[in-house]
């Protein structure tokens, strides 16, 4: 079962990268996927392989342990460049792969210096310092990563409205909420077990288990990954400070006349009837930074660009529900009309904004017409 699930893995993780690579366009975000995919690839090839041979040297842990050292890395890296707006990778990053470089250069010299005839395993334990110094920072990573992963997508959650006026499965990012507390805590029972079979004499075999949620994972990965589409824009607060805007460069005078054309966009050219407007619209529209725009919402009009939009789609509905040719028009169709693309945040927004659900609002509005 385990070599049956390991050729599904090989082919899914195969299937995904050339799929994920013919995207186009092609951003940053694909790129950092398909190289994940690939180290997923080679993963699963050697697992294959170590299934068809016996060879002691074929048999250690050190490849595995090192590309799963990669993992938390990459998944922060992803999330980071799907959120920064960046399309283009950044040098400094490349720190982040500075332990892999460095546990894979002391791999190289153990097996080089390591007897051909003698076992992997207990050539590796002869350096009794190496495996928990190893070990070590194999944890570290994860619980850094972890930290790091997790504090990123609840900032991004928490700003999310100040950026768009919608809000869909491209844009809420759920399902890689849900995959980075999954990935967590599987890496995490994976890590306790290791720890544990080291310190106390048991013979836990997860093999099954552990392939069989690989399986999984690279779906979930490769699927929702391909389809994610857009690069992301988070607006940053300064280090040390919890005062946005602060160092903006957007003098008084200017947000004044940005407010106006901001409200000119919404009263004359109606851009909230587009079901998907963000910021970056209003952006290029205006040429203008994003960042100054939020600043104008979020300090003269007193808020975020989510609420600033469905205002007017709701005022819009309430006024399609006075007009005698959207009479016999349901709800979710008079909401699309407006610019809402989602019956959930319709609904949601409408009793929020108004105190009254839709269908409420409307027959007391027919009522009082009657």
């Amino acid at each position: 079962m385990i070599e049956a699930f390991t050729h599904i893995n090989l082919a899914q993780s195969l299937f995904a990268m050339i799929l994920i690579l013919t995207k186009r366009p092609l951003n940053i975000i694909d790129k950092i996927l398909a190289g994940w995919l690939i180290l997923l690839f080679l993963l699963f090839l050697w697992n294959l392989v170590r299934l068809q041979l016996t060879n002691d040297l074929i048999n250690n842990w050190m490849f595995r342990a090192l590309v799963l050292q990669l993992f938390p890395t990459l998944l922060f890296l992803y999330i980071r460049y799907l959120t920064s707006g960046k399309n283009k990778f950044q040098t400094q990053d490349l720190w982040h792969f500075s332990i892999f470089g460095a546990l894979f250069i002391a791999m190289l010299f153990l097996v080089v210096k390591q007897p051909i005839y003698i076992d992997t395993t207990d050539f590796i334990r002869s350096f009794k310092v190496f495996p928990i110094i190893f070990g070590c920072v194999f944890i570290l990573t994860f619980i850094f990563y972890g930290y790091r992963t997790i504090k990123l997508m609840n900032l991004y959650i928490s700003k999310r409205d100040e950026y768009f006026s919608f809000h869909s499965s491209n844009v809420n990012l759920e399902w890689i909420r849900k995959l980075v507390y999954a990935f967590y805590i599987y890496f995490g029972v994976l890590i306790l077990v290791g720890v544990t079979i080291q310190f106390v004499s048991l013979f836990i075999d997860l093999s099954i288990i552990f392939t069989f949620c690989n399986t999984i994972f690279i779906y979930i990965l490769s699927f929702h990954g391909y389809k994610q589409r857009y690069l992301l824009e988070m607006p940053k607060l300064e280090k040390g400070s919890s005062v946005p805007y602060k160092k903006s460069g957007l003098k008084e005078k200017d947000a004044r006349q940005l407010e106006k054309s901001i409200l000119f966009l919404m009263d004359r050219q109606k851009i909230w009837l587009n079901p998907e407007v963000a910021v970056s619209d209003i952006s290029s529209e205006l040429k203008v930074p994003q960042h100054h725009i939020t600043q104008v919402l979020n300090k003269g009009l007193k808020k975020n660009f989510y609420t600033l939009i469905n205002e007017y789609r709701t005022n819009e509905v309430i006024r399609l529900f006075q007009e005698e040719k959207y009479e016999k028009w349901d709800l979710i169709s008079i909401a699309f009309e407006a610019g809402f693309n989602s019956k959930s945040s319709f609904n949601s927004f409408f009793k929020k904004y108004t105190g009254k659900t839709p269908s409420e609002y409307r027959k007391n509005l027919m009522g009082k017409q009657k």
